[in-house]
């Protein structure tokens, strides 16, 4: 018999208390240096967790001597999402979680193809979640240096967010999931001095989209109003209308979000435009106020429960923008 989704939603969550309320076994801990000093909880059987936790480690050392300079730590960040490990001599381990449990995991070894990665699977995932069982993707492809490693499905989304177009323009500003879109690698394996060589492989190319980059030309007189955009709908910001240098030949639309450069992307300003020219577009600088409706934005410290208020750099003619939030890594 099919239950009605509210009475299954209860199910699952009686079942969560429960189980969290259970003491773990010490063979169920995984710390394995993925997200913020997390320990995870395996729910899987003693032997297969010590087997993830074994191959884990495995692949990890592997990962010094390498023969792919993609192989390493990737993680899908969030409430939810997956976390993965590879390398071509040790092949992979890929687990799925949701907020600190594990919910299964896959292992077992790699090919490496002229464009990507091929996983073979010797270990399936078998947990159900919400009557599913959770597939292990087997097409893998490194992006942007290989700061991310992709499914092979995500090839064309990944093009839009590199140019910072479709459901990506404004990212993270507009972004209504509680996980990032793609896995990341880790900091530690990440050591950028340079632009990256290639945002996809060459077979790929036709899916990335360019972002659009341009300059303030003229600022005008800062007032106050409701913030127009989606989230905190209703506040009030702080507006400066601004001309940017580019317009419907370059691409840009009504709506279109960009960022400042340099990285300012923690600054909680964003342009949007609101009337397009063939050479030019009339734009919005949205800024965060306080009570005394000055502009200022919140800067969150480690020690500190509450953030301290920061004042927004002065918006000059020659600032620079663009649509792509990687511009700002």
């Amino acid at each position: 018999m099919r239950l009605p989704f509210a009475t299954m939603l209860i199910v699952i969550l009686i079942g969560t208390a429960v189980a969290q309320s259970e003491e773990y076994k010490p063979w169920q801990y995984w710390q394995n240096g993925v997200g913020i000093s997390r320990v995870f909880v395996l729910e899987t059987a003693e032997n297969e967790a010590n087997e993830i936790k074994r191959r884990w480690d495995q692949i990890g050392t592997s990962l010094k001597n390498s023969s792919s300079p993609f192989a390493g730590t990737y993680f899908q960040s969030g409430n939810r999402g997956y976390f993965l490990r590879w390398s071509p001599e040790k092949g992979f381990v890929y687990a799925w979680y949701y907020e600190d449990f594990v919910i299964d995991a896959s292992y077992g070894r790699v090919k490496v193809l002229p464009s990507g990665v091929e996983f073979v699977v010797d270990r399936e995932m078998v947990n159900r979640n919400a009557g599913n069982t959770a597939r292990t993707p087997t097409e893998w492809v490194p992006a942007y240096d290989g700061r991310f490693f992709l499914k092979s499905t995500q090839v064309a989304e990944f093009g839009r967010f590199y140019g910072g177009f479709g459901e990506f323009n404004g990212f993270r500003r507009n972004w209504g999931c509680d996980c990032d879109p793609f896995a990341e690698r880790v900091a530690n394996e990440v050591h950028f001095d340079r632009k990256p060589s290639f945002v996809l492989p060459d077979v790929y190319s036709k899916y990335i989209r360019r972002p659009i980059s341009g300059k303030v030309v003229y600022v005008g007189t800062r007032y106050i109003s409701r913030r127009p955009m989606a989230e905190n709908n209703g506040e009030n910001a702080s507006l400066t209308p601004v001309i940017i240098n580019v317009g419907s030949k370059d691409g840009a639309a009504k709506g279109l979000l960009f960022f400042f450069l340099p990285d300012q992307e923690g600054l909680h300003q964003i342009v949007k435009v609101i009337k397009v020219n063939e050479k030019t577009s009339e734009a919005i600088i949205i800024r965060e106020i306080d009570e005394n409706r000055r502009e200022n934005y919140p800067d969150w410290q480690e020690d500190s429960p509450k953030p301290r208020r920061l004042p927004y750099p002065q918006i000059k003619i020659g600032d620079k923008l663009t649509t792509s939030f990687l511009d700002n890594l």
